[in-house]
């Protein structure tokens, strides 16, 4: 019995997640059932929550029409998040794909951290091929105005 989609991607950490681990805090003794059930999904549910206070864009300019590739580090990030919950996922039917628990765990970072870098690195150079600096790259991207605003201003 597998739960709904959209958690599956915490059954695959729990599912990835070393049965003999155990992490004693302050005397009380942490289970691996624990970290994969309770605290890594409350890390990504922390970090989602976290996103608007940690968000540095310019209010006073505020514009969602602004390309990725203007932000390559908020790209990659994004990527990265997105690839280690599908590897979760993927996780979840190990069984069913006749997947190691070994490749997976090597994939939970080996994958997240290939292709955020390449997001990354692939947003930076698109912006610099358009002459647009990267946010990331130097603070003076912040007050410029996205081409589409331009556009539907005129």
């Amino acid at each position: 019995v597998k739960p709904d989609w959209y958690l599956l991607w915490v059954y695959g950490a729990l599912r990835l997640v070393p049965g003999r681990m155990e992490v004693h805090v302050l005397g009380a003794t942490i289970g691996s059932e624990a970290i994969g059930g309770i605290i890594l999904p409350g890390l990504v549910g922390l970090v989602l929550v976290l996103v608007p206070w940690l968000d540095r864009t310019n209010r006073a300019k505020l514009d969602y029409l602004e390309p990725p590739t203007w932000h390559p580090a908020r790209l990659g990030w994004g990527i990265a998040m997105i690839a280690l919950l599908g590897v979760f996922t993927i996780a979840a039917y190990d069984q069913e794909l006749g997947l190691s628990k070994n490749v997976l765990q090597v994939a939970v970072l080996a994958v997240p951290l290939g292709l955020g870098g390449l997001g990354y690195f692939v947003g930076r150079s698109l912006a610099r091929r358009r002459g647009v600096p990267a946010a990331s790259a130097g603070a003076g991207q912040r007050n410029a105005v996205s081409p589409l605003i331009r556009e539907r201003s005129q």
